[in-house]
């Protein structure tokens, strides 16, 4: 029995997540089931894409994950499964898996053929018969036929100006200390760099001129810094910020998610 991971926006509050957990052990209570995030806020995507794309890859291969984010009933939706590095995923067919992984818009995926119209649950009890298929090593395309006509969903991507020499990057997560993952790669920074000086502009007046290595260069609270995260995506910060107690990088500088940083380059 491989491991099965949930993610969902089902949140810890409601019942939801444990009774989905129960239906899960009442199937197969010897099942290993590790929980990425249930605190995706509701059918945030680009939430859901960025959190189980930074964690999958640590898992061992052949593990399933299942994807539950806005998530309709079996009436309404299709559900699909796919392969990747030597993963399964389970998700439903609303676009989530394109933002994931790209290459899911143009591998053959697999529509899962499972009635489940009778259950209380009917679209997690779907996805959690075909994550236990694939968990005891049951082929995917026995699950049903290939399709390629899932939907897909465009990524907010960094913009290049020519005429400024200047990169928009988007703000796509915000952790819980409030710091800014934007959609910036390392590698392109690097590109349009090419070893000179930048700007990074923020608000309130705000800029940083310097990329910050290690938490270890920070020797004071409340320092705005720069660094490339274990994505090797831009991430801005306030060193000791907290999201909770509102003194993170989100809330003094008034951005939030979608919201433009512009990088300068001279």
């Amino acid at each position: 029995m491989n491991i099965i991971t949930l993610t969902s926006d089902y949140g810890l509050k409601d019942p939801y997540t444990a009774i989905w957990k129960a239906s899960i052990f009442s199937q197969n209570p010897n099942v290993q089931l590790v929980d990425i995030s249930h605190s995706i806020a509701p059918a945030n995507f680009a939430e859901a894409a960025y959190i189980i794309g930074s964690a999958y890859r640590y898992f061992p291969k052949g593990t399933v994950h299942i994807i539950a984010i806005e998530e309709m009933d079996a009436h309404s939706m299709r559900f699909i499964a796919g392969e990747k590095d030597g993963h399964f995923f389970v998700a439903p067919d609303n676009g989530i898996l394109s933002l994931i992984r790209p290459e899911f818009q143009y591998n053959p995926l697999h529509i899962i053929e499972i009635d489940a119209t009778q259950s209380d649950f009917p679209a997690t009890e779907i996805m959690t018969k075909a994550a236990l298929f694939l968990a005891e090593n049951g082929k995917i395309s026995l699950l049903g036929k290939p399709c390629t006509d899932v939907q897909s969903k465009v990524p907010w991507r960094p913009i290049f100006t020519e005429q400024n020499k200047s990169l928009t990057a988007h703000v796509i997560y915000i952790d819980r200390r409030g710091n800014l993952v934007t959609n910036l790669p390392q590698a392109l920074f690097e590109k349009h760099r090419k070893e000179g000086d930048f700007t990074i502009h923020l608000p309130a007046g705000t800029r940083i001129s310097k990329i910050t290595k290690s938490f270890r260069e920070i020797r004071q609270e409340a320092s705005i810094f720069a660094m490339f995260n274990h994505n090797q995506l831009l991430e801005i910060g306030v060193y000791g910020g907290s999201l909770k107690n509102h003194t993170g990088a989100s809330h003094l500088l008034g951005l939030t998610l979608q919201n433009k940083i512009i990088i300068e380059f001279s």
